[in-house]
């Protein structure tokens, strides 16, 4: 089976891939997982063994998409808003400019020393995913479904890697969220660990999914009109959790975490080679060339750039 990739021509013929240097070569495969100092795994299960298979030497072959037409954006847009894009048949919302904490939620014992809180200003609005993408639009698109558990179009697809992931988002006109756009909108102007104070109203998780993943949009929204922020998929993000660490934030939870894992702050990793059964993604208006990072601002480093602690 053939998987995506979304290329972009820069000055010179280079080859440029948003995200990581990390894509442009094979790595080993890691742990989605809660940051900490033990380096706890997000769950017990949350981790699994994928053999290789691709070309001769290793690197799975990826399928060409052609980009689309960034699709238009009125910063006047009411909040609330929402719209079905036609490159994939998804609902989008838009979602308003605004400040909030990034990090750490008041109160919130389970955060790991990485998620500590600051004021972040996200100064533009966008159209977010209302839900993850279903598996009934990444064949609309791709003519594809990698997932595991393909019981029918409106299940979240997953065993989607970072590239695939990126490469769907720009061949419908959109990228990846980065971090804060991801928390920002989970958040939707609450405070706490979560957008509810009742888990299973709003996520599937380790102890209501009964051990699989389930169609989108079946648990309460955010404030924002967003489904499955938290729970059932984990969802990537473009922001790295240092410059050189070889891997990319997610965040959400899945249908195999722990309820002390599922909250908005926190942020697990993958390699951008990671293809689960338990990983997602939703895809936000803009280009990779005008994505900030969060994660930037935060993370010490020594004279060569190597990340060396958290401010």
């Amino acid at each position: 089976m053939s998987r995506l990739l979304f290329l972009t021509l820069s000055i010179g013929g280079v080859l440029m891939l948003p995200g990581t240097p990390a894509m442009a070569q094979a790595a080993p495969a890691a742990r989605v997982q809660a940051q900490s100092t033990q380096g706890q795994q997000a769950t017990r299960d949350d981790s699994e063994s994928e053999s290789s298979f691709g070309n001769e030497d290793g690197r799975p072959e990826k399928l060409v998409l052609p980009s689309a037409t960034p699709v238009a954006v009125d910063q006047n847009t009411p909040a609330g808003t929402t719209w079905v894009n036609p490159n994939d048949g998804l609902t989008y919302v838009w979602i308003p400019p605004g400040k909030f904490m990034l990090g750490c939620s008041p109160g919130d014992t389970n955060c790991d020393p990485d998620e500590k809180p600051r004021e972040y200003t996200i100064d533009h609005g966008f159209w977010m995913g209302q839900t993850l993408v279903t598996q009934g639009a990444y064949k609309r698109v791709t003519g594809e479904n990698p997932s595991f558990y393909k019981h029918g179009d409106q299940y979240p697809v997953e065993k989607v890697d970072y590239v695939d992931a990126y490469g769907y988002c720009v061949a419908v006109g959109m990228r990846l969220p980065n971090e804060a756009e991801w928390e920002y909108a989970a958040r939707a102007n609450t405070t706490g660990a979560r957008y509810s104070d009742d888990l299973d109203s709003i996520a599937w998780y380790k102890d209501n999914s009964l051990g699989h993943s389930h169609p989108v949009a079946q648990k309460q929204p955010n404030a924002f009109k967003l489904y499955d922020m938290l729970g059932d998929m984990w969802q990537w993000t473009t922001d790295l959790p240092g410059p050189y660490s070889g891997q990319v934030i997610l965040h959400g939870g899945s249908w195999m975490t722990k309820a002390s894992t599922v909250r908005v702050s926190n942020r697990g990793r993958d390699t951008p080679e990671g293809a689960r059964r338990f990983t997602s993604f939703r895809c936000v208006s803009g280009s990779f060339k005008d994505t900030r990072y969060s994660s930037d601002e935060v993370i010490q480093r020594d004279s060569k750039g190597n990340m060396v602690g958290i401010k």
